[in-house]
C-alpha cells in the first residue's frame, strides 16, 4: 500500500499571510511543511489558464507535490434535464482538460446517477488520464451517502470514493467521528468496492456545521 499523501485544497489564508500570491508557488511552500498533496480547486468554475497551469504542475512536480483538481461545485450529475445534463458534462471536460498541464491524477466530483455520460464524455474526447472520484455529500436532500456512492463507483473500475468525512459526519448527525464509525465506513467500501480501490481512496476532512438536514456551512479549524 502507498504512502498516504496530505495536503490543502486550495490555498489557505497562511499562504497569503506569508506573502505569497500565486498558486504556482504552493508547491515549494507545501513541501516545505512536509506536506506533499494540493488540490487544485475550480469550485467557482475553471477559470485557470493553461500557461499557469503548466507553471503550477512543474513546480508540483519539481517538489515531490501530488496533484488533484476540484470540479465545480455546481455540477448535478443528478439531473436528469438534457440541457442540464449536458453543461455539467462540459464542466467536467473543462475540468480534465485543466488537469493535463497541472499533472493532476484525480478530478473529484459532486456526484452522481448520470456518471456514466461523464464517463461517456471523457472516454469520447480521450481524456481519461484521471480518476473520477465521487463525492459523499453533506446535505441529506442529495444523492451522496457513503453508501450511495460506493455503489456507484462498484459500477465501474475508473472511479473511485471521495470520502469526505466532515460531510458524512453532518449527513449522519455526528455519527462519522469515532474509531467504531470510521472503521464501519472502511468495512463497507472494501465489501463494496474491494481492498485495492479502498485503499487508493481520495479523502477531505472539513470541519463543517450542520443541523437537521445537514450541511449547513463550512468553518475553520478555530471556529467551534
Amino acid at each position: 500500500m502507498a504512502e498516504p499523501k496530505f495536503g490543502p485544497a486550495g490555498n489557505s489564508e497562511s499562504f497569503a499571510a506569508a506573502g505569497f500570491k500565486k498558486s504556482e508557488d504552493a508547491p515549494a511552500w507545501l513541501a516545505q511543511m512536509g506536506l506533499n498533496a494540493f488540490e487544485y480547486q475550480c469550485g467557482r468554475g475553471v477559470r485557470c489558464g493553461e500557461e499557469t497551469a503548466l507553471k503550477i504542475g512543474a513546480a508540483a512536480k519539481q517538489h515531490g507535490i501530488q496533484m488533484s483538481i476540484h470540479a465545480p461545485y455546481f455540477i448535478n450529475l443528478s439531473s436528469e434535464e438534457s440541457e442540464r445534463m449536458e453543461k455539467n458534462v462540459g464542466y467536467v471536460l473543462e475540468t480534465a482538460r485543466l488537469a493535463v498541464p497541472l499533472g493532476a491524477t484525480r478530478m473529484v466530483v459532486h456526484s452522481h446517477e448520470n456518471v456514466k455520460n461523464i464517463l461517456r464524455a471523457l472516454d469520447e474526447a480521450h481524456m481519461t488520464g484521471c480518476a473520477v472520484c465521487l463525492e459523499t455529500m453533506g446535505k441529506k436532500s442529495v444523492l451522496g451517502t457513503a453508501e450511495e456512492v460506493c455503489e456507484l463507483v462498484a459500477a465501474d473500475d475508473r472511479l473511485l470514493p471521495c470520502i469526505d468525512f466532515g460531510h458524512l459526519n453532518c449527513r449522519t448527525g455526528g455519527h462519522m467521528n469515532t474509531r467504531e464509525e470510521v472503521k464501519a465506513l472502511f468495512d463497507l467500501m472494501e465489501n463494496t468496492i474491494g481492498h485495492e480501490r479502498t485503499a487508493k481512496l481520495h479523502a477531505h476532512f472539513s470541519h463543517i456545521e450542520y443541523n437537521d438536514k445537514g450541511e449547513v456551512r463550512h468553518l475553520t479549524f478555530a471556529d467551534t
